[in-house]
């Protein structure tokens, strides 16, 4: 069972909350390496780190799709509105240890952009690429904590491009498993 290329995981990030949701859509690309009988175990958590929800469900036979709507979720276990991680954990699996998908956001306001960013369970020194609101604009930067341990407060920064020495820092801790909605402004 402990072989790699046993199981698969990933966490999304994923949400049903003030008209903004999210779809993920992925497939059973395992069966093209020979797996058979794959199926994934699936578990919401809310932006504290609880859980929300778990379920299996088998995956189809050949490449077939898989979709997952927060919507849907959200109907299914009678959940009110959420925002967190969606952990997902694919068995069975061959040729592959990570459950690549595709994770969209819509909703009922036209005027609200949106981007996604690949979850990297790693820490890294820097990112970049995350645009500085004008004074009329608010841009959040979801932290997702895929991690079963909290981010310490102070450990996440933000700064401007070239300016080395005006790091500002979160100091507030994100749970284990934790999302948060940072809107850049504060920092």
């Amino acid at each position: 069972y402990l072989d790699p290329l046993n199981f698969a995981t990933n966490v999304a990030r994923f949400r049903d909350h003030d008209a903004h949701r999210t779809r993920l859509v992925t497939s059973n690309y395992w069966h093209g390496y020979g797996a058979r009988g794959t199926g994934m175990w699936l578990c919401l958590f809310d932006h504290e780190g609880r859980v929300l929800a778990q379920w299996s469900q088998e995956l189809p036979e050949g490449g077939g799709s898989v979709i997952i709507d927060s919507a849907e979720v959200r109907r299914r276990f009678a959940l009110g509105e959420f925002h967190g991680s969606l952990f997902m954990h694919a068995m069975r699996v061959a040729g592959h240890d990570i459950v690549k998908y595709a994770l969209d956001t819509y909703g009922d306001d036209p005027k609200v952009l949106s981007c996604t960013h690949d979850a990297n369970s790693w820490p890294s020194e820097f990112y970049g690429g995350l645009p500085a609101p004008n004074a009329d604009e608010k841009v959040v930067l979801w932290i997702e904590n895929s991690l079963p341990i909290p981010i310490p407060a102070g450990r996440i920064g933000l700064r401007r491009m070239g300016v080395e020495d005006d790091t500002r820092y979160l100091q507030s801790e994100i749970p284990a498993f934790g999302t948060r909605g940072l809107n850049v402004a504060e920092l």
